[in-house]
C-alpha cells in the first residue's frame, strides 16, 4: 500500500469528532419542534384556512426572536407539541411564525 492511501489514526479521530457533531446538531433541530407538523387543517373551515394563509403561518420562524412560542397570543401545549393561537385558528408549531406575532 503507498502512503497516501493508509487512514491514519488523526483521520479516524477527526470522521468521530465530525459524526458525533453531525449526531448533536440532528438531534437538537429534531428537539426543537424539528420533526413537528402542525399544518393539519383537518375541520377548519375555509375562512379558518384563509385566515391562517392570510396570517401568513410557517411552521418555522426564520428570525429566532420572533417565534410563536414567545408570541403573547400564544398558547403552549410544551415545545413538542402543537399549541393555539388567539389570532389564528388550527395547530400552531411552537417554532413557527406568523405575520400577527405580538411581543
Amino acid at each position: 500500500m503507498t502512503q497516501d492511501k493508509l487512514v491514519t489514526r488523526r483521520d479516524l479521530l477527526r470522521f468521530a469528532v465530525g459524526g458525533v457533531g453531525a449526531i448533536a446538531g440532528v438531534s437538537v433541530l429534531g428537539g426543537c419542534g424539528g420533526g413537528l407538523d402542525c399544518n393539519d387543517t383537518t375541520g377548519l373551515s375555509a375562512e379558518d384556512i384563509a385566515a391562517r394563509t392570510g396570517a401568513a403561518y410557517v411552521e418555522r420562524s426564520t428570525n429566532g426572536n420572533r417565534r410563536c412560542l414567545n408570541c403573547s397570543v400564544y398558547t403552549s401545549a410544551g415545545t413538542e407539541a402543537c399549541g393555539s393561537c388567539t389570532m389564528i385558528p388550527g395547530p400552531i408549531n411552537p417554532y413557527g411564525y406568523c405575520t400577527r406575532w405580538v411581543g
